[in-house]
């Protein structure tokens, strides 16, 4: 079994990628069909996805005021 480099730069954009081609795919399609069962879970999913992405974005804003 390989292991994934922990110095790959590419990492963050593979995970990122598969977060929201799959992933939010997945959970937008059984937020649908069965909205009784899936719709907490699905709505869960897309708020930790969310406020993971605010937090990137004010990392990322900070990094760039810094290095200005």
């Amino acid at each position: 079994m390989s292991y994934p480099d922990p110095f790959d730069q590419s990492l963050p954009y593979e995970v990122t990628n598969l977060i929201n081609d799959k992933i939010v795919l997945y959970l937008r399609a059984i937020e649908v069909v069965n909205v009784e069962t899936q719709g907490t879970f699905a709505g869960t999913i897309a708020i930790i996805i969310a406020e993971n992405n605010e937090a990137v974005k004010k990392r990322r804003r900070k990094n760039e005021a810094v290095t200005e």
